[in-house]
């Protein structure tokens, strides 16, 4: 019984680390980044679509706003990259 209970929490914490490597997704299609523009002085969170990453600037156009294009940005203030080169209109995010 002793070694019982000294097994069965360490199977649970082996078994609990495997299974948390077991749902990741390595795949970039459809990738969709979660960025931020800036309108305003503000930042704003808009979902973009930068699915081939390159070194071109990942922009986007917003309905309504005279500054187009917007350079779509992450948390930390470095622009998203986006292979594509097309530039696509959103609604704004305000």
């Amino acid at each position: 019984m002793f070694k019982l209970k000294f097994v069965l929490p360490m199977l649970a914490f082996v078994l609990a680390i495997g299974m948390s490597f077991a749902f990741v997704n390595a795949t970039d299609e459809n990738y969709y980044a979660s960025g931020f523009v800036e309108i305003d002085g503000e930042p704003y969170s808009v979902e973009v679509n930068c699915d081939n990453p390159s070194t071109i600037t990942c922009q986007v156009n917003i309905q309504g706003l005279p500054n187009n294009p917007y350079t779509v940005t992450d948390a930390l203030g470095a622009p998203l990259l986006n292979g594509t080169g097309t530039i696509k209109t959103i609604p704004d995010p305000r």
